[in-house]
C-alpha cells in the first residue's frame, strides 16, 4: 500500500555540521531525499490516474465486460486502503447492484483524494440505484457517507436531511445500530448549529440506543454529547454531572481519546464557576495524562488553559509565565498555530499591567498569528464554497439527463395529459360563467368612479380656472384705477384658489397612482415628527390666516414603521381638511401618542361637522358630494380616499366620529413591523 509522505519542515531532513567536510554529506542526503519523495508522489499520482483509468474503462464498458471491469477497479482500490473489502460479482449479476456498490467504492476514493465533489456526485448515482432496488440498508449507508460530504463542505441544510431520512428508514427497518448511529451523528449536527436543547434530545435518545446496545465507547460518546449540550445552555449542574459520569465510564474502559475531552470539560466547567483551584487540579492532571500517553497537542493545550486559569486567579505571575511559555514552545515545535494564538494572548494579559514592552511584543506576535489564521480559513472557506459550486454543477448535470429520460416517459401520457386539459377548460368555462355577474358589477361600480373622477376634473379644477381667469382678466383691465390694498386682496384670493386646484391635483395625482398600481410602498423605521416639520408650519399658517386655533400634543419625536412620505401625506390631508370645514374661532387639534405597539395620531376639529348620510358615504368616490369649506373653499373628497388607501397599505384603518355642529375627530395608528 503507498501512503503519502508530507514534508512539513526543511529542517526534519538534515542537521548541519560544523566540520568542514559536511555540507557536501548533508546536500547529498538532502538531494537523495527529496527524491525519494519525489518518486513516492510521482508514484501516488500515478496510482491516482491508474483508479480513474479503470474507472474510465468500466463506465464505457457493458455487460459481463463491465462486471469485469469493476472487479478489477474494485480491487484496485482495496489494495489503495480506500475500501474495507474488495467487490466481487459474477457474470449475470444484477448490474444496477454492480453499479450502485462501484460507485460507492469510487465516492470513498474520490473523497480521500479531497475530491468532495465528484465524491458527492458518485454518492448521490450510487444512492438512486440503491433507492431503484429498495435495499434500505445499502440507501442508509449512502445517506450518512452523503451527510458527512456535506458537512464537509457546510451544506448543513442538505446533511440534515440525509440524516432525517436514514433515521427514518433505519426505524423502519427495525435496525437498532443505524438507529443509535443516525441519532449521534443528528446530536453532532444539532450541535454544530448552535441547536443545544435539540442536540440534548438527540444525544439521550442515542445514549438509550447504545446502552441497549452495550457499545461503552459510543455511551462514552453520548455523555460527553450531553455535557457539551448542557454546558452551551448553561446549565452547569447538568452538565457536570455528566461530564463526571463520562469521566468515569473513561477510566473503566481506558479510552483516551474520550478521556481528553472530559478533562476539558471540567475544566470549562470549573472556570465558569470560577472555581480556579479545582480548575488548577484539574490541569496539572491533564498534563501528567498527556504526558503519559506522549500527545503533545494535548499537552499544549493543557498548559495553556493552565496559565489563562493561573492569570485570571490571580496567582504569581512567574509561575503562569512558566506554563505559558512552555505551551509556547510545544505549540512552535508541533506547529499547533490556534494554541500558540492563544499563549501569546494570556501572556499579553499577564504581562500589560507590569512590563508594557513586553506585552506588546506578545501581543504582536499573536496578532500575527491571527492574521495567518484568518487568511488560512478564509482560504478554506473558499475552497468549499469552490467545492459546493462543482458540487452544484455536477447535480444540475444529473438532473438534466434525468429529464432527458422522463421526456421520453412523457410521450406516453399525452392522451391522458389532453383529456385532463379539456376538463380543466371546461371547469374554467363553467367558473367564468358563474364569474361573469359578479364583473359586470365591478365594471359598474368601476365606471360610476370613472363618472364621478371626470366629473371632478370637469367641474372642481374647471370652475376654479374659469374663475381665476376672468379674476385676472378684471384685474389688467382695471389695473390703473385700484389701489394697493385692493389688488393685494385679489392677490390673496387668487393665491387661496391656486392653493385649492394644487391640492385638488395632489390628490388627483396620488389616487390615480393608487389606482394604477403606480405607487411604490417603501416601508422603514423613520421619526413621525420630522417628517412632519414643515407640514405643522403651513398648516399653522392656514389656520391663522383663517381665524382657526391650531393646537399640538406631540412628543419630541414618534419612531414608526411605514412610508414616511405616504404617512406624511395622511396627516396633512386630515390637517387641511380639518382647517377647511372649521370656522373663525373654532379649534383644530392634532395629538400623536406613542403605544406600546406603535403610534396613535388624532387629527379633531369643532368645526361643521358632518351628518350621518356624509359619513356613510365618506370613502365612495361615486357618491361624494362636493363640499366647499367655511372659507367657501372647493372641496372633493378625493384627500380622504387617498387617506384610506394610504393607511390601508400600513395595514391601518381610519376611523372617523362625527356629529353637525361638533365638529369631527379622525384617528388611525400605526404598530411597529414584527420582525
Amino acid at each position: 500500500m503507498i501512503k503519502k509522505v508530507v514534508l512539513t519542515d526543511k529542517s526534519d531532513c538534515f542537521v548541519p555540521r560544523n566540520d568542514g567536510g559536511g555540507d557536501f554529506r548533508n546536500d547529498t542526503r538532502l538531494k537523495g531525499l527529496c527524491l525519494m519523495i519525489f518518486l513516492l508522489f510521482f508514484c501516488v499520482n500515478m496510482a491516482a490516474q491508474d483508479v480513474d483509468s479503470l474507472f474510465a474503462v468500466y463506465q464505457q464498458s457493458t455487460g459481463n465486460k463491465r462486471i469485469e471491469a469493476g472487479n478489477i477497479l474494485s480491487k484496485r482500490i482495496f489494495d489503495l486502503g480506500h475500501i474495507y473489502s474488495e467487490n466481487q460479482f459474477a457474470a449475470g449479476d444484477n448490474i444496477k447492484t454492480v453499479d450502485a456498490t462501484h460507485l460507492g467504492s469510487m465516492a470513498l476514493y474520490k473523497l480521500d483524494h479531497g475530491d468532495i465533489s465528484s465524491a458527492i456526485s458518485l454518492n448521490q448515482q450510487s444512492l438512486a440505484l440503491y433507492r431503484e432496488l429498495n435495499d434500505s440498508l445499502h440507501i442508509i449507508h449512502r445517506l450518512l457517507n452523503l451527510y458527512v460530504n456535506y458537512s464537509n463542505t457546510g451544506q448543513r441544510e442538505k446533511a440534515l436531511n440525509c440524516l432525517q431520512e436514514s433515521l427514518d428508514i433505519a426505524t423502519r427497518i427495525n435496525d437498532r445500530p443505524m438507529i443509535a448511529h443516525s441519532l449521534l451523528c443528528l446530536a453532532n449536527l444539532f450541535i454544530l448549529d448552535e441547536r443545544h436543547r435539540t442536540a440534548a434530545d438527540y444525544f439521550a435518545q442515542a445514549l438509550d440506543e447504545y446502552t441497549k446496545l452495550e457499545q461503552p465507547l459510543r455511551i462514552i460518546t453520548c455523555y460527553t454529547g450531553l455535557s457539551i449540550a448542557y454546558r452551551s445552555m448553561n446549565d452547569l449542574e447538568t452538565s457536570y454531572r455528566y461530564a463526571l459520569i463520562a469521566d468515569s465510564l473513561c477510566r473503566i474502559n481506558g479510552n483516551n481519546y474520550s478521556r481528553m475531552e472530559c478533562f476539558g470539560l471540567l475544566t470549562e466547567i470549573y472556570i465558569r464557576r470560577e472555581e480556579w483551584q479545582k480548575a488548577i487540579t484539574m490541569l496539572d492532571s491533564a498534563i501528567v495524562f498527556a504526558e503519559q500517553i506522549d500527545n503533545k497537542a494535548f499537552l499544549a493545550n493543557s498548559l495553556t488553559r493552565m496559565g489563562e486559569v493561573l492569570v485570571r486567579s490571580h496567582a504569581p505571575t512567574e509561575k503562569a509565565s512558566s506554563y505559558l511559555l512552555r505551551a509556547v514552545d510545544l505549540a512552535q515545535e508541533i506547529d499547533k498555530q490556534d494554541v500558540l494564538s492563544s499563549a501569546y494572548d494570556h501572556l499579553y494579559t499577564l504581562y500589560k499591567p507590569i512590563n508594557p514592552a513586553l506585552s506588546l511584543d506578545y501581543l504582536e506576535k499573536g496578532v500575527a498569528i491571527m492574521k495567518l489564521l484568518y487568511e488560512e480559513k478564509t482560504q478554506e472557506q473558499l475552497s468549499e464554497l469552490h467545492v459546493q459550486y462543482e458540487s452544484s454543477q455536477k447535480q444540475f448535470e444529473i438532473e438534466r439527463q434525468k429529464q432527458i429520460i422522463k421526456s421520453h416517459k412523457t410521450e406516453r401520457i399525452i392522451f391522458i395529459t389532453g383529456l385532463l386539459l379539456i376538463l380543466i377548460i371546461l371547469v374554467l368555462l363553467w367558473w367564468m360563467l358563474r364569474y361573469r355577474t359578479k364583473r359586470n358589477r365591478a365594471l359598474a361600480e368601476m365606471n360610476a368612479t370613472k363618472d364621478k373622477f371626470f366629473s371632478i376634473i370637469s367641474h372642481d379644477l374647471k370652475n376654479p380656472a374659469i374663475s381665476q381667469r376672468k379674476a385676472l382678466q378684471m384685474l389688467l383691465d382695471h389695473v390703473g384705477n385700484w389701489n394697493v390694498d385692493s389688488l393685494t386682496k385679489y392677490y390673496h384670493e387668487l393665491l387661496k384658489s391656486a392653493d385649492s386646484q394644487i391640492e385638488l391635483l395632489y390628490n388627483l395625482l396620488n389616487w390615480a397612482q393608487i389606482q394604477t398600481n403606480h405607487i411604490t410602498y417603501t416601508p422603514a423605521p423613520f421619526d413621525l415628527m420630522y417628517e412632519l416639520r414643515n407640514d405643522l408650519m403651513l398648516i399653522r399658517n392656514q389656520a391663522e390666516q383663517k381665524g382657526v386655533v391650531f393646537e399640538t400634543e406631540l412628543p419630541n419625536e414618534a419612531i414608526i414603521d411605514g412610508d414616511s412620505t405616504m404617512l406624511s401625506i395622511v396627516v396633512r390631508n386630515l390637517l387641511t381638511n380639518a382647517v377647511k370645514y372649521t370656522s373663525q374661532g373654532d379649534k383644530v387639534m392634532l395629538k400623536i401618542t406613542e403605544t406600546s405597539q406603535g403610534c396613535a395620531v388624532t387629527v379633531a376639529d369643532t368645526g361643521i361637522g358632518m351628518d350621518a348620510e356624509q359619513l356613510h358615504n365618506l370613502f365612495y368616490l361615486d357618491r361624494q358630494q362636493s363640499r366647499a369649506g367655511t372659507a367657501g373653499e372647493p372641496g372633493s373628497g378625493l384627500g380622504l380616499i387617498v387617506c384610506k388607501e394610504f393607511l390601508e397599505m400600513h395595514g391601518s384603518t381610519l376611523h372617523v366620529e362625527s356629529a353637525v355642529g361638533k365638529g369631527s375627530k379622525f384617528e388611525f395608528r400605526i404598530e411597529y413591523q414584527q420582525n
